[in-house]
């Protein structure tokens, strides 16, 4: 294993080295709600102990922190908030997850985990001898009780991850290019459900950048 901050490397089967490094920065990068995940959903992988991932996507700032190599907690500030006059509500919004299955001990690997008020559920499946696909399934609790299914996959191909995922009803594409071992860019469009009124909110760009703290 290398030195990047990964808690495991997500497989159904025994991946090579160079499988391993071409998966692992990746799995590094937050969402743009916050986790570690891929656009839009948060993935069971969690960042290892004593390292950070810091993300900026348009307006919003995230920080999350690796603790005990199966806890991730982290933080969210929307700065556009800051500019308002209005209810200090989402200026800042907190999540963790606990990874509590993981293999090659399990076929998948499973968080559960917070996001505001909301809980979900992850789980996780590197899908090597289908494409090499890395796959996220889970479920979400909202605050209001309803729950929303959420689905997504990834191909890492070179320094480039192309991501599909699926929250409830919206769906959304990234893409996430590997800059250097510890920076990625991304670029992606959400809520394509809305495609006759897309605008600026539905465009996503930003930067992850993660390492060890010491």
């Amino acid at each position: 294993m290398s030195a990047f901050c990964l808690a495991a490397i997500i497989g159904g089967a025994v991946t090579s080295p160079a499988q391993d490094f071409a998966l692992e920065p990746f799995l590094q990068s937050a969402t743009i709600d916050g986790p570690t995940g891929l656009l839009t959903i948060p993935t069971a992988t969690v960042l290892d102990n004593k390292c950070y991932a810091l993300a900026v996507h348009k307006y919003l700032v995230k920080v999350n922190f690796g603790l005990f190599s199966r806890l991730e907690l982290g933080i969210r500030a929307d700065v556009e908030q800051f500019r308002t006059d209005g209810s200090n509500d989402n200026r800042y919004l907190f999540h963790g997850k606990y990874r509590f299955v993981s293999e090659p001990d399990q076929p998948v690997s499973a968080s559960l985990g917070f996001w505001d008020k909301d809980l979900y559920l992850s789980l996780d499946k590197h899908l090597v001898n289908f494409y090499d696909l890395y796959a996220t399934t889970g479920v979400k609790l909202q605050e209001n009780g309803r729950w929303r299914l959420m689905f997504g996959v990834a191909k890492v191909i070179n320094n480039s991850e192309f991501i599909f995922d699926k929250a409830g009803g919206t769906y959304n594409i990234g893409y996430r290019m590997m800059f250097a071992q510890k920076i990625k860019l991304d670029l992606g469009l959400i809520d394509l459900q809305n495609y006759k009124h897309f605008g600026f909110d539905n465009l996503v760009f930003g930067i992850n950048f993660s390492e060890p703290l010491w």
